[in-house]
């Protein structure tokens, strides 16, 4: 039996409505999550080579994968408010119930 994350494999990349085999379909699977590591792999390599040269630190690398408490990173607790603060043109409080400060003009 093919597993649920496995049917968008069964139809061929190039489009044709031809199915490919559960085996052929779990080739293809194993295949994407190999060329996702891979890709992660580079990324997290890449920005500890920049770390290691000068370029950056590993606090502005690695910031927003960051947990905060609550179980969410630092990516999906400022989005929305960075969405916010683009849309009003008003930075949110920092604490709660602080005050909105005004964002620095546009470059």
């Amino acid at each position: 039996m093919v597993r649920r994350d496995l049917l968008k494999f069964r139809m061929r990349k190039n489009g044709t409505r031809a199915r490919r085999t559960p085996q052929a379909a779990q080739n293809a699977h194993e295949q994407a999550e190999r060329q996702a590591w891979r890709a992660l792999v580079l990324v997290i390599r890449a920005k500890l080579e920049a770390v290691e040269a000068g370029i950056t630190t590993i606090e502005q690398e690695f910031l927003a994968d960051m947990v905060l408490p609550g179980d969410v990173t630092v990516s999906e607790a400022l989005l929305p408010r960075l969405d916010e603060a683009l849309n009003t043109g008003r930075m949110p409080g920092l604490l709660p119930g602080g005050g909105a400060i005004p964002l620095p003009p546009a470059r």
